[in-house]
């Protein structure tokens, strides 16, 4: 059973480095990810936050599965053409409307609505943080989240993992009723951070 990926891994470290606007990383990769949007002809249906967020959740299910990612930043700019070429099939086939477009990613994220790009690298650097203050205070509970949300594992996969893992874990029903507070735990963690003048 592979373990769960340390909370500042290569992964984390990338993604903090292309959020930093003043990074070459931040340029490079977002030059490429407009570049693969133009390509393919969704330029003006997603915007490239949407497509490193997907990269990024995809390379921690692959850590989690085993992967080790050695350059994460060729990893990601990989992977996000995969996504995009991925959406560009999936609206040439099924003829999606502009807002479904968008549906893959926001069931995962505890995103408020955005309206353009400097707004969305501040509610991901805001759910960063949050996750990571969730980690201090409880270490467990944000594994759990780690397990249910960024892997997308059942509830009754969650139990035999951490069960697998030498952990006391209660049944099912249980669980998914801790899963539930933790969720509005790292929601109130969020939205205090986002008040005027409050840092994480």
């Amino acid at each position: 059973m592979p373990a769960t990926p340390h909370p500042q891994d290569v992964l984390d470290i990338a993604v903090q480095d292309i959020l930093d606007h003043d990074s070459p990383y931040s340029y490079s990769t977002y030059t490429a990810i407009q570049r693969y949007l133009r390509q393919f002809n969704l330029f003006s249906r997603i915007e490239p936050y949407e497509v490193l967020t997907e990269a990024y959740l995809r390379g921690k299910r692959a850590q989690f599965c085993g992967l080790e990612i050695q350059n994460p930043h060729a990893w990601l700019k990989r992977t996000a053409y995969n996504v995009v070429r991925e959406h560009s099939r999936q609206l040439s086939a099924q003829q999606l409307a502009e807002s479904e477009s968008l549906d893959f990613y926001m069931s995962k994220m505890i995103y408020e609505k955005w309206v353009v790009e400097e707004v969305l690298s501040d509610r991901l650097n805001l759910l960063m943080q949050a996750l990571e203050q969730l980690r201090q205070i409880d270490p467990e509970g944000a594994e759990i989240i780690d397990l249910r949300i960024l892997q997308e594992l059942s509830w009754s996969e969650v139990r035999h993992y951490l069960l697998q893992q030498g952990k006391e874990v209660p049944d099912v029903d249980t669980l998914r009723q801790r899963g539930s507070r933790l969720k509005k735990q790292l929601r109130r963690i969020y939205h205090e951070a986002d008040e005027p003048g409050v840092t994480i």
